[in-house]
């Protein structure tokens, strides 16, 4: 296929309806006011132009068989601007160019061959779901398979902003959840297109507000996490306490009763604590998540133990005495020092200073 480009000299103007030769036709010319760019194939029956909005054709004499292909063509390119969006113009255009030309110079066989070719692409390239930003430069558009781009002079782009763009995406993919890839997503092609806006010369870091909600994604799995284990291993050691005491009662002694009120009501404060604390909890983006739940399973037992010996120390009137004298106070205390972080800390600190003293 020869391409004849323009010369930049004032062509002639044509109607592509009178035409009965199109040799007469040359690159500069206008065919219905738009401009002949270039000339990708000519004889005197057939001519396959470029004109600013793509390629386009014009034949007379020409056979059922290439009328078919044509509308084939036709119907393959209405698919693909569904599906695309607006997207792979270009690639789009060169099919089409190649296609009208093996259907106005060569066999069937090749006519085909390129038919396939076009309907291979357009099944393989993932859909189009939403096009961010189309700019003579570059396009960037989110697609089943993610964020994409397309840009056609790279110099005119700072190449920082690509390899920060690759990393964030890459880094994304790995730690935000599947629920919330689609705000990801929406996000980074935003800052992507404020990067390739600002040119060759943009410095700042366009991708902090993406950074900030991959932080901010990280941070509310792992409190959703704590809060959902603590919950369920609270909820185990309050059925278990409960359902003890419950089997045991009018049989056991009171020590073991008050016993299982200290649990029960260790890890009742427990669960409170930590999920109080849960909206303010910060994660490190490397963090295992897997040792902060660990810790909040290890709050909920040292509440627990808590519980027992804020009971233990008030029956020996060592702390609080008169809470030690109703089941109810007792309960209350055991609730309050699996609450409380210090208090039994404290209270040993302090037992261990009387004695040293």
């Amino acid at each position: 296929m020869v391409v004849i480009e323009d010369k930049g000299v004032e062509g002639k103007r044509h109607q592509i309806s009178t035409l009965t030769d199109f040799r007469v036709v040359d690159v500069g010319d206008f065919i219905a006011d738009d401009k002949v760019l270039r000339i990708f194939s000519r004889t005197s029956k057939h001519l396959i132009y470029e004109k600013h909005s793509g390629v386009s054709y014009g034949a007379i004499d020409y056979t059922t068989q290439q009328s078919a292909d044509i509308g084939h063509l036709d119907q393959l390119l209405i698919q693909a601007k569904r599906k695309f969006k607006g997207v792979h113009h270009d690639a789009l255009q060169s099919y089409k160019s190649s296609i009208l030309t093996a259907i106005f110079c060569a066999d069937e066989g090749i006519t085909k061959k390129a038919i396939e070719n076009l309907e291979n692409f357009i099944r393989e390239s993932p859909s189009v779901k939403n096009v961010v930003e189309c700019r003579d430069n570059y396009i960037v558009w989110i697609s089943e398979l993610g964020i994409e781009h397309w840009i056609k002079r790279t110099s005119e782009v700072n190449a920082g902003v690509l390899s920060q763009f690759y990393n964030i995406k890459s880094l994304g993919l790995v730690v935000v959840p599947k629920s919330k890839l689609k705000k990801f997503y929406g996000k980074l092609a935003s800052c992507l297109v404020v990067g390739l806006s600002k040119g060759i010369d943009c410095e700042e870091d366009v991708f902090e507000p993406v950074k900030k909600y991959i932080d901010k994604c990280v941070v509310d799995a792992a409190r959703f996490k704590l809060v959902v284990v603590v919950f369920l291993i609270s909820i185990c050691v309050l059925f278990l306490a409960a359902g003890v005491r419950l089997y045991f009662f009018g049989v056991s002694g009171i020590n073991f009763q008050a016993l299982l009120i200290g649990i029960f009501g260790g890890a009742l404060g427990a669960m409170i604590s930590v999920l109080q604390r849960a909206k303010g909890l910060k994660v490190e983006l490397y963090e295992s998540i897997e040792l902060i739940l660990l810790q909040g399973a290890v709050r909920i037992s040292l509440g627990c133990a808590f519980g027992v010996i804020a009971l233990v120390a008030s029956k020996s009137g060592l702390l609080l005495e008169l809470l030690s004298q109703s089941a109810n106070k007792m309960f209350l205390l055991s609730v309050v020092a699996g609450f409380s972080e210090r208090l039994i800390p404290d209270f040993i600190g302090k037992i261990a200073d009387d004695g040293v003293k």
